[in-house]
């Protein structure tokens, strides 16, 4: 199967996601934001840290993360 999007609606597509992943945010207190439903499992905010993390090297304005500090 082929995928043909083009850089305009791959934006629009990322910024509504974007929107909806802040309003999720902005309903849930600290405490539901770094709950983990087993200790192996990660928390929404180390979820988002790992988008982040994951962004920023390809953002030549922020310096790259140091992932050997950020698990230890």
């Amino acid at each position: 199967m082929e995928h043909d999007f083009n850089r305009e609606w791959l934006i629009k597509k990322f910024e509504e996601i974007r929107e909806r992943i802040l309003n999720a945010i902005s309903q849930l207190d600290d405490e539901q934001l770094n709950w983990r439903p087993h200790e192996s499992s990660h928390s929404i905010s180390t979820l988002i840290r790992h988008i982040e993390g994951n962004i920023t090297p390809r953002n030549p304005e922020k310096p790259r993360r140091r992932t050997n500090t950020f698990f230890c």
